[in-house]
């Protein structure tokens, strides 16, 4: 529940299955366009975040800043950039599941599922 939705911003929901469901989560975003209205935000962003799955390195593009976390919700991971397309060494991690939250050079913020494998 959102006390005071403000209109034209974005917001992020974690969704956690139960256990039958092995716990999974996931991410779902929002944009707020009236207080009494709704709409999904498109996924199809700018944003580019690749290859994923990924091995040592990964490559971003149209993003300000980038923060990794593990499946515990925990930071493993931060950067800020300052050019259009970067490189983000992945290789001090352990193989699994991330999420990369991205926040766009609009001030946009994205999360996303990222699979390390080696």
């Amino acid at each position: 529940m959102i006390p005071s939705p403000t209109p034209n911003s974005i917001y992020t929901c974690k969704v956690t299955l139960s256990s039958d469901y092995n716990n999974y989560s996931f991410y779902v975003i929002y944009k707020i366009v009236s207080p009494t209205s709704v709409e999904n935000v498109d996924q199809t962003s700018h944003i580019k975040i690749y290859p994923n799955p990924a091995n040592n390195e990964l490559f971003v593009q149209n993003i300000q800043s980038l923060t990794l976390k593990n499946t515990l919700g925990q930071e493993v991971k931060r950067m800020s950039f300052n050019t259009h397309q970067n490189v983000v060494s992945v290789s001090d991690l352990p193989e699994g599941v991330y999420f990369v939250e991205s926040i766009d050079n609009n001030n946009q913020k994205m999360v996303q599922k990222l699979l390390i494998v080696r």
